[in-house]
């Protein structure tokens, strides 16, 4: 009599019934109960959930305006903390402290001419999105021939002579900043910089420049 009285129910009474059926119980049994019976559903909810908070950590990510993106040839051995500082300091002494801004610090280039490490580096400086390496002799030497590097004298202009003693042979030497000795970053001296010929942001490398030499 009972099953067929609720056979009768409508789907908002059924509903409502199992509501009260489930807030009846005690914690353990109720989710036991929702896991047992409900589970494809609660899986379904949660993945739509993930979904969304993903989605939108992506966008807000892609919509930031990126201030620099530097590479560090040989810097995959640097202390996680020690980047997230690096990267965070320089964020701030070249942002305006919104937000929308990044900047990009990435290590994971292994040093030296493995056919693998000098494949990313070249799929990384051919997407056009770099703006900075950071590297050894040898790096610098190779993509120099390439002429992927800009002159340091067409990126400071009139302020080439404020930076002209940490230059030698054209090269900006990033080891004489004691400020970049301090990360401990690479294994390797001299440690240059160069500026990647795709760049647009020639501004926010004179105030990296600021930060490591002033």
């Amino acid at each position: 009599m009972e099953q067929k009285y609720e056979s009768d129910l409508t789907r908002k009474e059924k509903v409502q019934l199992e509501l009260d059926k489930i807030k009846s119980m005690k914690i353990s049994d109720r989710i036991e109960y929702l896991w047992t019976y409900y589970k494809l559903w609660l899986l379904a909810i949660l993945g739509i959930i993930l979904a969304v908070y993903i989605g939108s950590s992506m966008w807000r990510e892609a919509t930031k305006e990126e201030l620099l993106s530097i590479a560090v040839i040989g810097g995959d051995s640097m202390e996680q903390e020690r980047v997230e500082e690096l990267r965070t300091q320089l964020l701030t002494f070249i942002g305006s402290g919104s937000k929308k801004e990044k900047l990009s610090l990435d290590v994971a280039f292994p040093l030296g001419d493995d056919p693998t490490a000098v494949m990313k580096q070249t799929v990384v400086i051919g997407s056009g999105t770099l703006d900075l390496m950071i590297c050894d002799a040898d790096t610098y030497e190779r993509y120099e021939e390439q002429e992927a590097f800009l002159e340091w004298k067409d990126v400071l202009g009139a302020d080439y002579s404020t930076y002209e003693t940490f230059i030698e042979d054209g090269k900006m030497v990033l080891s004489k900043s004691q400020r970049w000795n301090q990360y401990e970053a690479v294994p390797y001296n001299p440690v240059y910089v160069g500026v990647l010929n795709s760049t647009d942001k020639e501004e926010n490398i004179k105030k990296m420049l600021e930060f490591f030499y002033q």
